[in-house]
């Protein structure tokens, strides 16, 4: 192979500069020549017109976020997993996520691939999941944290992570756990083999 490059895909809008919601833009209708096709196209046509590997950022990552344990958050890191999952993008999972995350983005993954997941199959899971759970969620985008580290309370960088990730015990903290059994549950209701 060439080179490992990020994949991208196609647009589903914008958002407000350092803020928006997780509800996709509506504008582009999820279907054969909606946003998600779209992107499952291009990804086609470069694996087979080039040499390089693709990948894909997960949604998540803990440098610019301070939840990284709630319900929404957890469904919001599947969908993006699912997403990639489907497309046939390797991960990135990088940054300074605790292994809560790694773990959530590889199980939900599996369980795509275990569930037989299509695209046509997505679109209507990231519906449902967007409208029953996320259509509220707002995220907002900060600066990176790991500059946190340099400033007068190094401490503030761990602080998110430490709510999900127990380092000393090297184990989940229960209200993840509690979190991710919820969000589990309803994964496994709309139909992911989780």
């Amino acid at each position: 192979r060439d080179t490992i490059l990020t994949a991208g895909g196609a647009s589903q809008g914008t958002y407000l500069p350092r803020k928006g919601t997780a509800a996709p833009n509506t504008q582009l209708s999820q279907n054969r020549r909606g946003t998600q096709w779209r992107s499952f196209a291009v990804q086609q046509a470069l694996r087979r017109n080039t040499n390089q590997i693709y990948y894909s950022i997960i949604w998540g990552e803990s440098v610019g976020l301070d939840d990284l344990l709630s319900e929404k958050y957890l469904l919001r890191v599947a969908l993006s997993s699912i997403r990639s999952t489907i497309l046939g993008l390797n991960f990135r999972v990088g940054c300074t996520n605790p292994p809560t995350f790694t773990s959530w983005v590889v199980e939900t993954s599996d369980a795509t691939l275990k569930s037989s997941i299509k695209l046509q199959d997505y679109e209507e899971i990231s519906a449902r999941i967007t409208k029953e759970k996320l259509s509220e969620y707002q995220f907002q985008t900060r600066q990176d944290k790991r500059m946190l580290i340099y400033g007068n309370n190094p401490n503030e960088f761990l602080k998110a992570g430490l709510k999900a990730y127990d380092w000393y015990n090297q184990t989940p903290t229960d209200e993840y756990l509690k979190n991710e059994r919820k969000a589990r549950k309803y994964l496994r209701n709309i139909g992911l083999d989780i």
